[in-house]
């Protein structure tokens, strides 16, 4: 495992495989690697077929924890941080909220050079977003972290 710092001064902790064109995996809001083997199997499947892999633990998460609240900047600072590491270049494989954030990466500028989404939580005809969101904060804000994630 290693450590890189992210423009907004977050350590992320991740892991790095093999040798060739980069894919920055980015998992969803509850999984980090040590709880995740599914990821870090893929990740390793790619790597022996000639990829560079990276898998990290999102800001706020296991290796690359930190207090306080994590926002989309926070992220897409670590995203942009991983993608130089890995080469300056990099497809994302997101898995759920990671598929926005990979999607955000994207539409921001990010040099990505493909996606790969999985299980994205995008609905436009969803409603509620903002209230669904609000209530997640009280719960993060009250000490909750058990409601929160069933939430």
């Amino acid at each position: 495992m290693e450590h890189v710092t992210t423009s907004r001064g977050d350590t992320v902790g991740y892991e790095r495989r093999g040798e060739g064109p980069a894919v920055v995996l980015v998992a969803g809001a509850g999984p980090f690697r040590a709880i995740d083997p599914q990821t870090s199997e893929t990740a390793g499947l790619l790597a022996e077929r000639g990829f560079t892999t990276v898998v990290h633990d999102r800001v706020g998460r296991a290796d690359s924890f930190r207090e306080g609240r994590v926002d989309l900047a926070d992220e897409l600072a670590a995203i942009a941080a991983l993608v130089e590491l890995a080469g300056g270049r990099a497809t994302l494989c997101g898995h759920s909220s990671g598929c926005a954030i990979a999607l955000r990466a994207a539409t921001d500028g990010l040099p990505v050079d493909g996606l790969v989404l999985f299980e994205a939580p995008l609905d436009p005809a969803a409603g509620g977003v903002p209230e669904w969101t609000a209530e997640l904060y009280r719960l993060l804000d009250a000490g909750d972290r058990a409601g929160a994630v069933a939430h």
